[in-house]
């Protein structure tokens, strides 16, 4: 994960969908690669919240819940914010997981998304994609979110972006 994801989302937060104690987070990916415990989303996100949920498809360090994200095991409209930073690109099919990120969001939820666009191959335990500003657009339209908003930061120079990031919203 990358150390400017978690304030982000803590920036996008504090006026798209404030945090709370009744709110309800569901993160996506939530596996804590080793030497990354200071930078994810769970340190500073889940203490002001009502409840926050870590699902990845192993056990281990922030994992609360294992499941494949393509069959979430929540019921329709549970969460208020579902978070997934740096985790796409290992995801098989990401169309679905999208769909299931709808499907477990309250209607006004957000669904922030961060992924890699210009880093190595690596595991965890596989590496499938690397997405465009254009393609999270699509996957999130196609899922029913409204976009709200879309960016791709920190590459050696503006046409090779390191992260695209995008926030999507269930009217």
């Amino acid at each position: 994960m990358d150390v400017t994801n978690r304030d982000w989302i803590e920036k996008c937060s504090a006026t798209l969908s404030p945090l709370g104690k009744t709110t309800k987070v569901l993160e996506i990916g939530s596996w804590i690669a080793p030497n990354q415990e200071g930078i994810v989303c769970r340190t500073t996100i889940a203490p002001v919240v009502g409840e926050y949920v870590g699902l990845d498809m192993r056990a281990g360090p922030g994992v609360d819940v294992v499941a494949d994200a393509k069959a979430i095991p929540f019921p329709e409209n549970h969460f208020d914010v579902i978070i997934s930073t740096d985790c796409y690109e290992h995801v098989d099919w990401p169309r679905d997981v999208t769909h299931e990120a709808f499907r477990v969001l309250k209607r006004g939820g957000v669904f922030y998304l961060t992924t890699v666009f210009d880093f190595e191959i690596h595991g965890y335990p596989s590496d499938f994609w690397r997405f465009t500003p254009a393609c999270i657009e699509m996957l999130l339209m196609d899922a029913g979110f409204k976009v709200e908003q879309l960016d791709a930061s920190g590459g050696q120079h503006d046409k090779r972006p390191c992260i695209v990031r995008g926030i999507g919203r269930k009217l």
